[in-house]
């Protein structure tokens, strides 16, 4: 295991986000194969699909990235509009891979986001650009409610009684 150290404003969403993470695993392994292909609570989506689209998921990826590399990021990766289209394209490209390797690459999506939080300083806290209208603080105080994780682990749940 890797040790890590956190700003401390970091600390606290990393220890969150992994947390619901590995409970998202855990689910996710105990879901039974028959279930994966069956509809799941998203219109339109399997549970194999809920999966995919847990393990494209990599605007935090690309936004810790920015920050750190002290690049510009591109306000559009964080549009409302174009996600259900952006959403559909990389389930799509996921289509052919195998249930074990979606959750392979979500933990793996996971340990890189850990590895990006323990690149992260006191002062970009308050990273911001001109065309994006929250701070980095924001956005990971957002995320540390795990809001996206709660909702799709509470969607995988279902599956158990599918």
């Amino acid at each position: 295991m890797t040790s890590r150290t956190f700003a401390s404003w970091v600390e606290p969403v990393n220890a969150k986000q992994a947390d619901k993470a590995a409970e998202i695993v855990e689910l996710a392994r105990s879901i039974p194969s028959a279930a994966w292909e069956l509809p799941s609570p998203l219109e339109g989506w399997s549970y194999k699909d809920l999966i995919a689209h847990l393990a494209s998921n990599d605007d935090m990826r690309y936004l810790l990235n920015c920050v750190i590399a002290k690049e510009h990021a591109d306000p559009d990766r964080f549009a409302i509009a174009g996600a259900a289209e952006l959403n559909a394209r990389e389930i799509a490209e996921r289509r052919d891979r195998t249930v074990g390797e979606l959750i392979a690459e979500f933990e793996a999506q996971e340990t890189d986001n850990q590895d990006l939080y323990s690149r992260l300083t006191e002062d970009d806290k308050d990273w911001t650009q001109d065309d994006i209208p929250w701070t980095l603080g924001l956005a990971l105080t957002q995320a540390e409610t795990g809001f996206h994780y709660r909702q799709h682990h509470e969607h995988l749940a279902t599956a158990l009684d599918a």
